[in-house]
Order: C-alpha cells, then structure tokens, then sequence
C-alpha cells in the first residue's frame, strides 16, 4: 500500500510538473514569437477550422491570460471542502471518500486539458499568421469538444459505478 501511494505522489508531482511547464508556455509561446507576428493575426475560427475575424496580435496574450485564469479556477475547485461537492447519489462515508477522490482525479484532468487546448489555440494562431497552414484543420472544434466532454462524462459514469458499489 505504502508503495502505491508512494507512485501516486510521482505521478502526481510529474502531472503537476507538465500542468505548471504548460501553463508558462501559454505566456512564453506568444512572446517568443511576438516581434515576428503580422500585425493582424486570426482570432476566431468557424466551425471548419477556418479564420474567419481578425485582431491584433496582443489578443495572444488575451487568450494565454484567458486560459490562465480557467486553469486557476479548476486548481482551486479541487482544493475546496469536500462538503461543497454535491454529489448526486447516496453513499456511505467510505464511499464519499472514494467519490471525492474520483472528482478530484477528474478535476486534474480537465487542467491538463485546458492548458492543451489553449495552447493548441496559440501555437494554431501562431502557425497560420506566418501561412504555415490555413485554419487550424476541419476537426479541431470536434476535438476540442471531446477533450472538454469527455473528461466529464467518464466522471458521470464513474460516480454511478462508485455510488452503486458504497
């Protein structure tokens, strides 16, 4: 058991680690390439993957600041009292300690995510101000609906096995 936990902190701390380098790359990434940068870079994209409205190019450090705040937001969500999650099934004490658990494995998750799509955004806007590639491809909204969706509904699923197992 003690070895487990001891792997579980590695894991954690690696995970930390890759979370805290993507987090300061939202900020590096725009200003390494900032002086090189048009003017007027894309800003928004349809559906297709395609730019479709365009802005000045400090609207990177807008979305680095953006996703910045988003990551803050979910880290201090998992750190909230357990009291506050409403979990929307009954279980035992030991099973809300697995639940809690469960949410805040999941709430880990969906950072990672949220740092990669934001600098996924960046690095895309990045890539096609320079005409390196046009849009960012046909199925990033869908990708980028997945790794927001997914997260969450394997969390639903997880919660009504671990309700039905306490």
């Amino acid at each position: 058991m003690n070895k487990v936990r001891q792997e579980n902190q590695v894991t954690n701390k690696f995970f930390e680690g890759l979370c805290f380098l993507l987090a300061i790359c939202l900020f590096f990434i725009p200003l390494f390439y900032y002086k090189r940068l048009p003017q007027e870079i894309p800003v928004h994209y349809n559906f297709y993957g395609l730019p479709d409205a365009y802005g000045n190019k400090s609207t990177l450090f807008l979305l680095a600041s953006l996703g910045f705040v988003i990551y803050i937001i979910v880290v201090f969500a998992g750190f909230i009292g357990e009291k506050y999650y409403n979990v929307p099934y009954k279980t035992t004490p030991a099973g809300r300690d697995k639940i809690v658990f469960f949410v805040r494995k999941i709430l880990k998750v969906l950072r990672f995510n949220t740092l990669v799509i934001f600098n996924f955004a960046i690095i895309g806007i990045i890539l096609n101000s320079f005409g390196y590639i046009c849009g960012l491809g046909r199925f990033s909204f869908v990708i980028v609906v997945l790794i927001i969706l997914l997260p969450v509904i394997v969390m639903f699923i997880g919660l009504k096995k671990l309700a039905n197992n306490s």
